[in-house]
């Protein structure tokens, strides 16, 4: 995870975005028809960026309920990019890894600390 340095709100998962799908893809839960054809129509939107066959393939994933596979997508092939180019240019303060939290919460304390 990265801390942007001039916007201490804004996270970005970077390298830890398979880990993000292991704690995430839950929150992408779909649990009535109506949910799912709002999902499909929202996917629908996607194939400019994806691509038809890689749209048609989440949509088979949604309609599969393979919402761990769904969100991989989107996380790996659809979001990261996108956030990956528009963050180019930013630098940052700090670098935390999901991976460890109690180092990440030092260092995030630490780091907190010197800005005082």
């Amino acid at each position: 995870m990265l801390l942007k340095k001039d916007y201490f709100s804004s996270f970005w998962w970077g390298k830890d975005t398979l880990k993000s799908i292991d704690i995430n893809w839950e929150d992408y839960l779909v649990d009535t028809p109506e949910q799912q054809v709002e999902v499909e129509r929202i996917l629908r939107l996607l194939p400019r960026s994806l691509g038809c066959e890689k749209v048609n393939q989440m949509c088979s994933l949604l309609a599969d309920h393979n919402l761990r596979d769904l969100v991989r997508i989107l996380l790996l092939e659809y979001y990261d990019p996108r956030c990956t180019r528009s963050m180019s240019s930013c630098t940052f303060a700090l670098e935390l890894s999901a991976e460890d939290i109690p180092q990440c919460a030092a260092r995030l304390t630490e780091f907190r600390a010197s800005l005082f």
